[in-house]
């Protein structure tokens, strides 16, 4: 791994126009804010590669796969450079584990061989395999937050992580935004707090330019000025399936999943109260056509609308009910709001059969 600040290459940092360099592949993870490459931070080069399931940005040179790295020879003579291999490893839903030998020069040293963690960001049946990083406690998420070399790497939780009594800080900003991929993989992010009323683009990721997915949050709070949102301020990236439960507060562009958008916002839920002053949305703050499949709870949003004007709408009683398994067919009685409580304080039926049929269980065996 290579981190720095600028002119950062997997090859070399600062190429002069008379310098040649070419025929190279860099394997590194390359971080740094300004001018950095797969292969060069800045200056030509000639036939040079890096793998791009490493390095996201586009570079001087050609991005290819680790799986291409193994055997690309063009350019690269035969007679002294020996190919390495790559082997996919069995998919174990979203994971997967690879393995590889890099191509080397015959005679000289040990071949780099090890394995790659690779995982599927877009969808389980999909086809979206990245390598990325594990975060499984909240001393890794809260180092993530505060270290922008970080931001150009994918990670996926492996745990739920409770942020309580922490120093966090949005991830991405404007100088230095998120340009990777992040999954929550279905883990809980509870108890972040975040309290930053003079800044903009606030959330749990600020500045995002990369991808999110399947993030859901809890019992937090999130405060900033323009562009706040639950889960991101401000993204031009694709984010899909997050659920957010902090409460959202701020000034202009608003909203419970992002404050502002400039692409789609799919398949969200907003489940936090969301307060401002202007472009006030339950899930995102500045007007966006792209909100497809969201859904937010009326009772608790305090927002009128997704986005300036219902697109979807907030959950119906009846939507509520199937959430908490009550059969089609079953009545409430009373108010709208009285149906609504009902709902909420109600144990889930599925739930309350389970216990029961273990309850019977249990008490049939002491009879026996």
């Amino acid at each position: 791994m290579l981190i720095g600040d600028s002119v950062v290459g997997g090859i070399c940092g600062l190429v002069e126009s008379s310098a040649d360099v070419s025929n190279s592949f860099s394997m590194a993870e390359i971080c740094g804010n300004s001018e950095i490459g797969g292969n060069i931070g800045t200056g030509p080069s000639k036939n040079c590669f890096y793998s791009k399931d490493l390095f996201l940005k586009e570079d001087f040179g050609g991005p290819v796969e680790t799986k291409d790295l193994t055997s690309r020879l063009y350019g690269f003579s035969g007679d002294i450079w020996e190919r390495g291999s790559y082997t996919k490893g069995t998919e174990n839903g979203r994971y997967r584990s690879d393995n590889y030998t890099l191509i080397r020069l015959k005679g000289v040293g040990k071949a780099q061989s090890g394995e790659l963690r690779m995982y599927n960001y877009f969808t389980v049946t999909g086809d979206s395999w990245r390598y990325y990083n594990p975060i499984t406690t909240a001393d890794e998420f809260q180092k993530l937050t505060q270290n922008s070399a970080m931001w150009r790497r994918n990670y996926v939780l492996q745990s739920d992580i409770d942020l309580s009594g922490r120093n966090i800080t949005p991830i991405g900003n404007e100088v230095t935004p998120f340009y990777a991929h992040f999954s929550g993989d279905g883990h809980k992010i509870s108890n972040l707090i975040i309290n930053q009323p003079d800044s903009d683009n606030v959330g749990l990721f600020g500045y995002v330019s990369g991808w999110l997915y399947d993030i859901i949050t809890e019992n937090g709070s999130i405060t900033g000025r323009n562009n706040v949102g639950g889960i991101f301020g401000y993204a031009s990236g694709t984010r899909g399936r997050c659920v957010n439960g902090n409460a959202v507060s701020g000034v202009r562009n608003v909203g419970g999943i992002c404050g502002e958008s400039q692409t789609p916002i799919i398949d969200g839920i907003n489940i936090g109260t969301v307060t401002g002053t202007e472009n006030v949305g339950a899930i995102c703050g500045s007007e966006n056509d792209n909100v497809k499949n969201c859904w937010y709870n009326s009772d608790t949003s305090g927002a009128r609308g997704i986005a300036g004007e219902d697109l979807e709408g907030p959950f119906s009683y009846r939507e509520n009910a199937r959430i908490q398994t009550f059969p089609e067919s079953w009545k409430f009685c009373g108010t709208l709001s009285e149906k609504y409580k009902q709902i909420g304080n109600a144990v889930p039926c599925n739930l309350a059969k389970e216990i029961g049929q273990s309850i019977q269980e249990t008490l049939k065996e002491l009879a026996e």
